[in-house]
């Protein structure tokens, strides 16, 4: 795999040396720092019953980024909350068509991963993305969504549609340790991971990913993780639409999980001339952990992320749960994500 991947960068700088990163015009900067927070109060209902209520802080994050120049940049991201590291990695630039991240990162394995929770417009992730990418995965790994690694990315294959100009293909393809964050190689066996996407319009994007590894647990059992996913996003200056569905097989347990999204963002203006924006959504989740038995957990989601300023927002979520034939439970959740 390391061969292929060598092999790939190397044809790759072949067809595309000629497009060059412009950094002419660029400004370029090599210092940024935010601070990120997210607040949150939930309920749940269960026979009409508050069943558990909570207020807490999930997030807080300092954020240390830049661009160096057109060659260079690097993210490293720390939590005050729980895991203390939770991005750390650089990116060396050739061109558009070659790029390789080196680090901690988020793994290239399905669309919503890839989402920052801060930006993201529901409170939580979806369950088959939680469970199968490693958010709190399944096989026991709770990382975040990332692990540490070398990736190859880059975009190509430049067409126009309506006088818009953008990018056809695009890939993510890395060798990591399949161990998570914060976590050294114990098995000394790598992970092999890649999406690819293909953009028929610069607002729409179809996605297919796949995941190869071993994870050795806390009482040396091996556990094998593969994983392959496909969807789609429309992302529009209003609607957004997102869908996946995801396959797994861990250790012998099959599992899968999917679902859709679709919501509107309505903009205005206020007196003052500032904009202020709204995206009321639906969102339908639904994962069956073990295929041997039936079982499935279904999610419906009702929710408004609403954002006064650019660097806050106000969600508001209201989902109702039902996991097999258990029963129902409704839970209300409302978080403030904003920066400093």
């Amino acid at each position: 795999m390391r061969n292929l991947l060598f092999a790939i960068s190397c044809i790759l700088t072949t067809i595309c040396g000629t497009n060059e990163i412009a950094a002419q015009e660029r400004v370029y900067k090599p210092f940024q720092t935010t601070v990120w927070v997210n607040t949150l109060y939930q309920n749940g209902f269960t026979n009409g019953e508050v069943s558990s209520s909570s207020i807490s802080i999930p997030r807080a994050l300092i954020i240390l980024k830049g661009d160096v120049n057109q060659y260079f940049s690097y993210k490293v991201q720390a939590s005050l909350i729980g895991t203390p590291l939770v991005d750390a990695f650089v990116t060396l630039k050739a061109n558009k068509a070659l790029q390789f991240q080196i680090g901690q990162q988020h793994i290239p394995f399905t669309l919503e991963n890839q989402l920052w929770p801060m930006i993201m417009e529901s409170v939580d992730y979806t369950e088959a993305v939680t469970k199968l990418s490693g958010i709190k995965d399944i096989s026991g790994i709770g990382s975040m969504g990332r692990d540490v690694g070398v990736s190859l990315i880059g975009k190509m294959i430049s067409v126009s549609w309506g006088g818009v100009n953008h990018d056809f293909f695009s890939y993510n393809v890395g060798i990591y340790n399949g161990e998570g964050a914060n976590s050294l190689d114990k098995d000394k066996k790598a992970a092999y991971i890649g999406r690819l996407e293909f953009w028929p319009l610069s607002k729409l994007v179809f996605s297919g990913s796949y995941y190869l590894g071993d994870w050795k647990d806390n009482y040396s059992n091996t556990i094998k993780r593969q994983r392959y996913s496909f969807g789609m996003t429309f992302d529009s200056e209003s609607w957004v639409i997102r869908s996946e569905f995801l396959k797994g097989l861990t250790d012998k347990v099959e599992s899968n999980g999917g679902y859709v999204q679709v919501g509107r963002w309505l903009g205005w203006k206020t007196n003052n001339g500032s904009s202020q924006r709204i995206y009321p959504f639906f969102r339908y989740d639904c994962f069956q952990e073990n295929l041997a038995y039936d079982i499935l957990s279904e999610h419906y989601c009702f929710g408004v992320c609403y954002e006064p300023w650019n660097m806050i927002k106000f969600k508001l979520n209201f989902i109702h749960d039902r996991i097999g034939g258990n029963g129902a439970t409704n839970w209300l959740k409302m978080m403030i994500n904003f920066s400093i």
